[in-house]
């Protein structure tokens, strides 16, 4: 009974949770409704909403992300190296879809073929043929999670007292840098030498130097990579895709120190990482 109890009180403060997180959501991109001004409601569904809390941007986001591993998976597949656990498959299926993708865009950039419906057509044809790849992405990081929450919930009270630590300071941060990526650039470096070049190439359809700022003579392969997602949306979309991947570093971080010195040490050298 008392057990019942907990579930159904743990049920309500999550009703509660959300709730008050979706007022405070509305609250902030809606502050006419507060007056009772409902004229501009309408003129916000359903695509300025999606838009403004960057909705649009995750789902652009992790579908590049999604679509460059299944491309390297496939070559990583062909390339038949062994030895390779679940991590390291994950990383270099990454690192292997990160050139292709990378190299795509640079290819479209010198032909003049920077167009939206170019990258959209290229995002669904790749996906469409390798959807089999995607779905065994999402099952592998479900077996890892509940390996690891299986080995946890056999370790000591306090090294279960460590780990919730290190997660709690993981999801802090992850939250900080989410809520970070969600928002304009405001950094000099980033605006000037990362997202202006790749605004003019856009606008140009197509490579272009700029005298102005330098590394502009020659395409590197990271801006090119995340050309491929500003020509999906905006710069939000970068952002979005720069958050997932060094998610996907810290994983790598842990799968690798798992591997020789366990689950604990490795969940602490990506947490300290990530910080």
């Amino acid at each position: 009974m008392n057990q019942q109890h907990k579930g159904t009180a743990s049920a309500y403060l999550k009703y509660a949770f959300f709730f008050g997180w979706s007022i405070l959501v509305f609250a902030y991109y809606f502050p006419s409704l507060w007056k009772g001004d409902l004229t501009g409601l309408l003129d916000y569904f359903p695509y300025r909403f999606f838009v403004q809390c960057g909705i649009i941007d995750i789902f652009l986001a992790c579908w590049v992300i999604l679509v460059t591993y299944a491309v390297g998976n496939f070559v990583l597949q062909i390339s038949h190296l062994k030895g390779i656990r679940n991590g390291e498959n994950i990383f270099l299926s990454f690192a292997f879809g990160f050139i292709l993708i990378s190299f795509l865009s640079l290819f479209l950039a010198l032909i003049g073929f920077l167009y939206s419906f170019i990258f959209y057509t290229i995002l669904a044809g790749v996906t469409c043929l390798t959807i089999d790849r995607i779905r065994g992405l999402l099952n592998l990081l479900k077996e890892e999670v509940l390996n690891f929450y299986n080995e946890i919930s056999s370790a000591s009270f306090w090294q279960k007292a460590f780990v919730i630590f290190l997660l709690f300071y993981f999801s802090v941060l992850f939250f900080v840098s989410f809520i970070h990526s969600l928002g304009p650039e405001i950094g000099t470096d980033p605006i000037v030498y990362r997202l202006f070049p790749l605004r003019v190439y856009a606008d140009n359809h197509g490579l272009m130097s700029i005298p102005e700022v330098r590394g502009t003579f020659s395409a590197k392969n990271v801006q090119m990579y995340f050309l491929f997602g500003y020509m999906l949306h905006n710069e939000i979309t970068i952002k979005v895709m720069n958050l997932i991947l060094g998610i996907i570093l810290c994983y790598t971080i842990y799968s690798i120190s798992n591997r020789y010195f366990g689950r604990i040490p490795g969940l602490s050298a990506s947490v300290l990482f990530y910080s």
